[in-house]
């Protein structure tokens, strides 16, 4: 399982230098690697969920849907082996990531729900567990997400309640 996250770190350096069908190549390794263990299948949602998020940078959006239900069929078995597969900030990104492909392939009621779903995940768990200060940049950055995806839909005002939402989250004191 170690090689295969470590593939992962690779293919995010080549991700963050634009060298996406490297990354793409690392990624695809990682899957191997991690499907032929059983502690590699329970985090094989991560490296779908990588490959879907590579895809749709590279803009081919059919390929990065079959990635994120590859991700989510993958997350669903690691569950039901009583995997902890993955922390609700890993989930909420997942499903930003994935609004993002359905707002670029028009369907942006589905976007909604999805940041909607990611936004309630830090903030319903929130009592449960401490929050490292990037939770609180993750959840602004979902609510300014979700109010982009109101205002694609034409409604100005709620999405202007979303931003000031956002702004007001990314304004909060850093624990010290």
């Amino acid at each position: 399982v170690r090689i295969a996250l470590a593939l992962r770190e690779v293919a995010a350096a080549y991700s963050q230098l634009e060298r996406f069908d490297e990354a793409g190549v690392a990624l695809r390794r990682a899957v191997a690697v991690a499907a032929s263990t059983g502690d590699g299948r329970d985090s094989l949602h991560l490296l779908y969920g990588d490959l879907a998020a590579l895809t749709w940078q590279q803009g081919d959006y059919a390929l990065s849907e079959e990635f994120f239900d590859k991700s989510d069929r993958a997350y669903d078995a690691a569950a039901a082996r009583g995997a902890n597969a993955l922390t609700p900030t890993e989930r909420a990104i997942e499903l930003a990531n994935r609004a993002l492909l359905y707002r670029d392939t028009g369907r942006f009621d589905q976007a909604v729900r999805l940041v909607e779903r990611a936004i309630a995940l830090p903030e319903g768990s929130r009592p449960a567990r401490t929050f490292k200060w990037n939770d609180e940049t993750l959840t602004a950055k979902f609510y300014e997400d979700l109010a982009a995806r109101r205002a694609e839909l034409g409604d100005t005002g709620e999405s202007m309640d979303l931003s000031r939402t956002a702004i007001y989250r990314s304004l909060r004191p850093l624990p010290g």
